[in-house]
């Protein structure tokens, strides 16, 4: 695996496109791999889970989900939290197509806003949604900001 956490103001911090996590094989090695390397906050896009399914990600070292679905077993992403930490959520705001979550939350006593956003193809930033969407990618995240 070539996915390594980057360390920021003493957490440390990892992003990864898991392509799904309905197996729960690859589910529980996964978030193995993630503890393993003693990461706090864990960015997983793409898990392809239903928003029933996403809470069962709070097992283990994980002590706070927080997660945006998409329609069907497609799209998704996961904000982990490790249960270690002195956290709090203090605000949510996500996108209806599941690619964007944000928190503004308290992590350690210090106020910070956590993003966790994913699009299909980054190399097309104006590209639109692959399930017929008329917004534009940087329109859904506005949308999504605005709200928070």
């Amino acid at each position: 695996h070539g996915v390594k956490p980057v360390c920021f103001n003493n957490l440390s911090i990892m992003s990864w496109n898991v392509k799904g996590l309905n197996n729960s094989i690859k589910k529980n090695k996964i978030l193995s791999f993630i503890k393993s390397k003693k990461c706090d906050i864990a960015f997983v896009q793409e898990t392809h889970l239903l928003p029933q399914d996403s809470q069962k990600l709070c097992m283990g070292w994980v002590g706070y989900v927080g997660a945006a679905s998409g329609t069907s077993k497609s799209r998704g992403v996961a904000t982990l939290i490790g249960k270690h930490l002195q956290f709090k959520c203090i605000q949510k705001s996500k996108d209806d197509a599941g690619r964007m979550m944000l928190m503004l939350c308290e992590i350690q006593g210090k106020t910070v806003i956590l993003a966790n956003v994913y699009d299909e193809c980054p190399y097309r930033p104006f590209s639109r949604s692959s399930m017929g969407s008329t917004k534009s990618f940087p329109e859904r995240l506005y949308n999504t900001v605005r709200l928070f």
